[in-house]
């Protein structure tokens, strides 16, 4: 998958809701990013709780749970 489609598939339909599905993020991560998905999902959780999105940031801890317990 390219990282174009990572990307819009990654995006919400509004900004202060993440994407629906933590398992479809961590598999579209882990194909886009191999080994770095889980440093690109605390990354994102890292950006989206400095812009003060709680609910996103939550959301990307636990994409990146489901990616460290795939490995």
């Amino acid at each position: 998958m390219s990282v174009a489609k990572s990307r819009a598939v990654m995006k919400s339909s509004h900004p202060d809701k993440p994407p629906a599905d933590p398992a479809q993020a961590s598999a579209i991560l882990a194909d886009c990013h191999d080994d770095g998905a889980g440093a690109e999902a605390l990354l994102r959780a890292f950006l989206a709780e400095r812009d003060c999105n709680r609910p996103s940031a939550r959301f990307w801890i636990a994409v990146y749970r489901l990616i460290t317990e795939q490995r």
